[in-house]
Parts: C-alpha cells; structure tokens; sequence
C-alpha cells in the first residue's frame, strides 16, 4: 500500500509601512522527495491572485483573479538541490486600456476564477492554466529579479517563523513577490478630457490673438496697406 505524501504550504504577508496594505507576499512550499530516485529539474507554481483597484472619481473599479505563472529551472538537472528561490515584483499588465465609463464595468467580467473550467491533468500541468490567465485583457504578471536553486542556506524567510529547515526528503521552494506603487493608464471620460484640457486651447486661442494683433497694428502704424479708420459717435440730445 502506498502511503501518500502531501506538501506543505506556509504564507506569510509584508506590510513594511504598516498602513494595512500588503507589500511582500511569501510563500514556502515544502514536498516529500525520494532523493535516491528522483532529481528535480524544473518546479512551477501557480498561486492565484484577487486584485482589486476602486477609484472613485473618476469611477473605475477593477476586480480580477490573476495567477502569474513562477517556474525555476535546475542549471545541473543530474544534481541533487534541496531549495529553489525566485524574487520579483507583480505588476499590472493591460492588452487595452480601461475605460472609466457608467456604461463600462471591470468587476465582474475577470473576477472569477479559471481553475475550475480545467481537469486534474491540465491543473497538473499549470501551463495550459497560466495561458488561460495571460490571454484576458486585464492580467498581473511577475517581473522576476532573482532565481536561485541550491541548498536550504538560500532560503530568506527565517525571519518570518517558517520552519524551512526540513530533512533530506524534503524539496522547499520559497517565492518573494513584492507588490509597489504603479501607474495605471485608463481612457478618461468627457468631462476630464475637458477639465484638464481646457487651457490648452486657451492658450493656443491667446497666443495666435496676440499674433493676429501684433501684425495688424504693424500694418496700420507703418501703412504698409491703405487702411481708413472710422470713429461711430452718437449725438447726445439735450431738452
């Protein structure tokens, strides 16, 4: 009778500023292996992400599940490695531009999850799964700083209380995904369009009147044109 062996997972959340958002997302995953028969040459992990943006004014709300795709590839597949690490940041990806718009709504078209429209096998494979996710207009992908893979000392999160240190039988593969500050360009509607680019025509109105009025006095002033200047006066009628 086979015994079965399942991994074990720790999470861990950052929030360095402690202003109730969070900056580092950790995870530490641990999984049985038989060294003496087994040699890791790529592990791949897709963690699912609900992302939500709400800015009220103007209104644009955004609410989507996102599940980048972190894979680390063994550099010696015939060696044996105990730990793989990967670093990056998660950023915002967009095929087309969001809209903010009454008629337009981002919270509900991206917010439920792929993973149950695939089998066991496809999960398995998480490819097919992160290609999926890739291919909405609206995605979070992973901007990857660093990948190691070597033994537990490459490990960096015994700071957190995860105990990482395991036994010869165990493959841990820790991820450090840091979330920052980021732009997001959207289509504005009507009314900021004329909010902020009033001036603008303003200005160009202004410069060319000032133009048009400079070459007219020059034109009067030195007669380069016959010009005839006529004064209207009204007559002032006293009973």
């Amino acid at each position: 009778r086979v015994r079965p062996m399942y991994p074990a997972v720790n999470l861990f959340k950052d929030d360095h500023d402690n202003d109730d958002i969070t900056d580092v997302f950790n995870f530490q995953i641990s999984i049985p292996v038989n060294y003496s028969s087994t040699s890791i040459a790529r592990i791949c992990i897709l963690p699912e992400f609900y992302f939500t943006f709400d800015y009220p004014t103007p209104k644009l709300d955004i609410r989507m599940t996102a599940a980048p795709l972190l894979c680390v590839q063994n550099p010696v597949p015939s060696a044996t490695f105990e730990a793989a690490r990967i670093q990056g940041d998660l950023v915002f990806h967009s095929n087309t531009l969001p809209e903010s718009s009454d008629y337009v709504r981002y919270d509900r078209i991206y917010a439920s999850t792929l993973f149950n429209k695939f089998t066991a096998m496809e999960l398995a494979a998480v490819e097919p799964v992160a290609y999926a996710y890739a291919l909405r207009n609206f995605t979070l992908q992973l901007d990857e700083k660093l990948k190691l893979f070597g033994n537990y000392d490459i490990l960096q999160m015994s700071k957190t209380n995860i105990d990482h240190s395991g036994t010869f039988n165990t493959f841990t593969f820790e991820a450090s995904l840091r979330v920052h500050d980021q732009i997001i360009r959207y289509v504005p509607p009507w009314y900021e369009n004329f909010k902020f680019g009033w001036i603008q025509y303003f200005c160009i109105a202004y410069v060319v009147y000032y133009f048009l009025d400079l070459v007219r006095s020059i034109l009067v002033k030195q007669a380069i044109i016959n010009t005839i200047a006529i004064w209207e006066s009204r007559q002032r009628v006293v009973n």
